[in-house]
């Protein structure tokens, strides 16, 4: 079990790495970060959610070339210290510092992934990619968890996001859409040609549309509770590819090096969760 969760920690460590990369992006040292990235979190937030999160703004407006630099500095550093062995104090340094570090960027940065504005949405990165970064650094840091725990999280992720898309706002023909309006925005017609596809479709019968869109990850989760195996997990991994394609634009990385991407999304991270499908001897703990 142990090689399983190393494994799990490298590939969180080697997401935090890319992370610290994206900040070194140009446009990371001036006002775009500010103005594309955190102001746009404040949008139907509840008046103590827009307190914390213009604070945030604040501080980052203190001197942001600095502070961008430290913060790719930090992210890398923290990936670096994922990657030694989970039995190392330089390991449980590198996951507290990401677990608090986290916590910073997930209310500051991300809003709080949009939770409390009643448009939350799973398909577009709810509940925060960072969060997952912090449950992922938690579950670590648990001696002796079993494999299944791993896979288990990753079921309630899937559920939680069945849940999002039961709000109100999903239910029209623009609140349905807004699943794959990310992709549809990608400048690349080789990446936005499907998206757009699927949004026109979606549109077609939003009460339908939004249903599936429910009952997708409801099943998924569902089934990783009941019958953790390869093959659930395959199903699950085909639908978050769906999903980082179409909902979330692969984490706007196409824009690297000139835009302004902080992070790959939540999809990726949720496959980490399912990790111990695939890995030698960790589908065998499952059972």
């Amino acid at each position: 079990m142990k090689d399983v969760r190393n494994v799990i920690a490298k590939c969180l460590g080697a997401f935090w790495i890319v992370d610290g990369l994206l900040q070194l992006q140009p446009a990371m040292f001036g006002q775009s970060f500010v103005t594309n990235v955190l102001v746009p979190t404040l949008s139907s937030q509840p008046h103590w959610m827009e307190q914390i999160v213009s604070f945030g703004i604040y501080l980052w407006d203190l001197n942001p070339f600095y502070n961008d630099l430290g913060v790719a500095l930090l992210q890398v550093a923290i990936g670096i210290l994922l990657f030694f062995p989970i039995s190392s104090t330089r390991f449980k340094v590198g996951a507290w510092v990401s677990i608090v570090w986290g916590i910073v960027v997930w209310l500051c940065g991300e809003g709080a992934g949009q939770l409390f504005t009643g448009v939350a949405s799973f398909y577009t990165g709810a509940p925060g990619g960072v969060l997952l970064y912090v449950v992922l650094a938690m579950l670590l840091l648990i001696p002796d968890l079993r494999a299944r725990r791993f896979v288990q999280a990753g079921a309630c992720l899937f559920i939680l996001g069945a849940a999002l898309q039961l709000q109100s706002a999903f239910w029209s023909v623009d609140g349905v859409q807004g699943a794959a309006m990310a992709a549809m925005m990608e400048s690349l017609h080789a990446l936005n040609a499907f998206p757009i596809y699927v949004s026109n479709t979606l549109g077609l019968d939003p009460l339908v549309s939004n249903w599936i869109l429910v009952l997708i990850p409801l099943a998924i989760g569902i089934a990783l509770f009941l019958k953790p195996n390869r093959t659930t997990g395959i199903v699950a991994l085909i639908f978050l590819f769906f999903v980082w394609w179409v909902g979330q634009d692969f984490g706007m990385l196409s824009t690297f090096p000139t835009g302004v991407a902080t992070d790959p999304n939540t999809a990726p991270l949720l496959a980490l969760f399912l990790l111990p499908l695939f890995l030698k001897g960790g589908a065998t703990l499952i059972e």
